[in-house]
């Protein structure tokens, strides 16, 4: 969080986070034992103001810098996520109809 401030990010920071669909489901496919350090950084993308493009793509460069500063030998995995076809609290809730998602995010180009 340092890092952000240092940059003009001010991050609002919660030890007791509950996890919604945007984090369980992909975490159900990427780490199924709940067994790698995990720090979720959340956007505001539903209630304004939301962040302009160009604020999203200097968070990234500042999230790249922080990172830059680990040890050499750190692992470190950036995952982007967001829900089209999973089923959040229904009965295909860990579901991914991938077929569909390649079918909505193609409809842009349309």
């Amino acid at each position: 969080m340092r890092d952000a401030s240092r940059q003009g990010f001010n991050l609002a920071f919660s030890d007791c986070m509950l996890f919604d669909d945007n984090w369980s489901v992909p975490l159900h496919f990427l780490t199924p034992r709940h067994d790698v350090p995990l720090v979720p950084i959340h956007m505001n993308c539903v209630m304004p103001p939301l962040p302009a493009p160009r604020r999203c793509f200097e968070f990234g460069r500042a999230l790249r810098s922080a990172v830059e500063c680990w040890p050499a030998e750190a692992t470190v995995a950036i995952m982007a996520t967001g829900g089209l076809s999973h089923d959040p609290g229904g009965p295909k809730y860990f579901a991914v109809d991938e077929a569909f998602d390649r079918w909505f995010l193609g409809l842009r180009g349309s």
